[in-house]
């Protein structure tokens, strides 16, 4: 029995649309969207990790930043509360990872848009302790202030940490962000 010339062309368009389809999908599994930023080394998740002090107990909150502060995108984030009953000190944290492609460009402009709103705010620029900028992290401080009203008060650092951009807020009474800056990448 032979096969007709119409079941040949039929047949081998069908192979031809399945190895199209086949190269199709392992293109876009190996450099798709999800994979775009593909990268051998830490996760944000780990990064993340090495920010947060094993001494201290950590209370995920509901969102306590309010909406126009809170930064527009990120890989990774955190928002809570921080609480060192050896120091007793309680303070609200925001820790958000962006990616670290193009010098860390997200954070910084993340950065500065918070001391700027802020500044708007009447939140005026205080004297940050030279130990806090030249504590040890598993990276560098690119950008870091802490912006005082009254008895109220933010630290934001903007650091380079493990290939990714980390975005710190922390918001308490200044002579508590002065003791817990130096221990929240494990310095003690």
């Amino acid at each position: 029995m032979s096969v007709g010339w119409k079941t040949k062309r039929l047949l081998s368009f069908f192979l031809f649309l399945l190895f199209f389809v086949a190269a199709f999908l392992a293109y876009h599994q190996y450099h798709g969207a999800e994979n775009y930023d593909r990268r051998t080394g830490p996760s944000p998740l780990k990064v993340m990790s090495y920010t947060l002090s094993p001494i201290a107990r950590y209370t995920k909150n509901e969102s306590w930043l309010p909406i126009e502060m809170k930064p527009n995108w990120s890989l990774r984030e955190y928002e809570g509360s921080i609480n060192i009953p050896d120091n007793n000190i309680t303070v609200y944290i925001g820790v958000f990872i962006f990616p670290g492609r193009d010098n860390c460009t997200a954070c910084i402009k993340e950065f500065e848009r918070l001391n700027d709103a802020f500044t708007l705010q009447g939140y005026s620029r205080s004297y940050i302790p030279r130990d806090i900028l030249m504590r040890k992290i598993h990276g560098r401080i690119l950008n870091a202030t802490i912006l005082q009203k009254d008895d109220d008060a933010y630290y934001i650092e903007c650091a380079y940490v493990m290939g990714y951009g980390r975005l710190i807020i922390l918001k308490g009474k200044p002579e508590e962000l002065e003791k817990l800056v130096p221990i929240l990448s494990g310095n003690d």
